[in-house]
C-alpha cells in the first residue's frame, strides 16, 4: 500500500499575501482525538488541535464502519467540503465516493453515512472576504 496525502491552499488576508511560507510538523499522538460508535475522528486543525493556521480552519480526519454515522453542526459563516479517501458516503442524498468533494451549507445538521468502511475529511474556512485568483499554475 502507498502513501497518500492532501494539498491544502488557504487563501489569507491581503496583508499575509507576500508572507514567507510556514509549516509545523506534529506527531499523530499530538493532535486531538474523538471516538463515536463505530468512529474516530482525528482533529487536525481547529478546536481540539495544536496546530496553528492563519486563516481560522477546522480540518477533521473520520473513519467509521459501514453503515455508521457521523454526526455534526457545520459552522456559520464558513466554507466547508467533504472529501472521501476511501470507501463510499452517503451524504444529503447523494453518494459520494472516493476521490470526490461534497459542497456543504454553511450552519447545516451534517449526517454522513458511510455506505461501506469509509473514510473522509471534513475541511470547513472561515470566509474572509478575498477574492482568488489563478495566476500560472498557483493560487495568489
Amino acid at each position: 500500500m502507498g502513501t497518500s496525502g492532501l494539498l491544502l491552499w488557504l487563501n489569507l488576508p491581503r496583508c499575509l499575501k507576500e508572507a514567507q511560507p510556514e509549516y509545523q510538523i506534529y506527531k499523530p499522538n499530538q493532535l486531538g482525538r474523538r471516538s463515536f460508535p463505530g468512529g474516530r475522528a482525528i482533529v487536525v486543525a481547529g478546536e481540539g488541535s495544536p496546530v496553528y493556521t492563519t486563516t481560522p480552519l477546522d480540518l477533521v480526519d473520520i473513519s467509521m464502519t459501514s453503515g455508521e454515522h457521523y454526526r455534526g453542526r457545520l459552522p456559520e459563516g464558513y466554507s466547508t467540503f467533504i472529501y472521501v479517501l476511501d470507501g463510499m458516503l452517503g451524504v444529503e442524498g447523494w453518494g459520494v465516493e472516493p476521490h470526490q468533494a461534497a459542497v456543504m451549507r454553511p450552519g447545516m445538521d451534517l449526517d454522513a453515512r458511510a455506505g461501506e468502511d469509509t473514510s473522509f475529511v471534513i475541511v470547513s474556512g472561515k470566509r474572509i472576504g478575498e477574492p482568488i485568483r489563478l495566476l500560472d499554475g498557483r493560487v495568489e
